[in-house]
């Protein structure tokens, strides 16, 4: 016997429930569109309120990775060519976070919360400005394949590649 599908579903076998009839032409259309105004906030809050605090000296490490996320991402984004010019920027912003997670753990005993300078300070908004510019631009589809693109990046160059337990994920250096 033979089961009929549509033309835009195809089935695929889910080993807990059986078979999931996909609708591949909502994919394409949820892939395509632009990321609402609140996916962008849902992306961007974590690292916003990493910025927050490490503004006020209580930074965790998962505060600055959020914040070196969201750098790789846009570099990522930089890269795929969906929105450019802004590569300077975001490769400032990478060695400024280098910098920061350099001081935090210089001591050896773990991570301790940073000091920031101005410059850092200054860095850090400017970053989150572009990102928040990136992410207005750009798709859900496209912002998923950046977030591939960044981690398979860090984890090409020796670092791990984290699943954040908010927003969209880490990527560490």
């Amino acid at each position: 016997m033979t089961r009929r599908t549509r033309f835009y579903e195809r089935i695929e076998p889910n080993r807990v429930h059986g078979p999931v009839a996909i609708n591949t032409v909502d994919m394409a259309r949820c892939r395509a569109t632009l990321l609402t105004q609140a996916e962008q906030t849902n992306v961007l809050a974590p690292a916003t309120e990493g910025f927050e605090r490490m503004r006020r000296g209580q930074a965790t490490e998962t505060d600055w990775l959020h914040l070196v996320t969201i750098c790789a991402i846009g570099l990522a984004v930089e890269d795929g060519g969906v929105v450019r010019g802004l590569r300077e920027v975001l490769s400032e912003a990478d060695l400024s976070l280098a910098a920061i997670g350099l001081r935090a753990t210089q001591g050896g005993t773990g991570w301790r919360a940073p000091t920031l300078y101005a410059a850092d300070i200054q860095q850090l908004q400017t970053l989150l400005r572009m990102h928040t510019f990136q992410l207005s631009q750009i798709s859900w589809g496209e912002h998923r394949k950046a977030w591939k693109a960044a981690a398979g990046s860090v984890v090409a160059n020796g670092g791990r590649a984290v699943k954040a337990l908010q927003g969209a994920g880490g990527v560490a250096a």
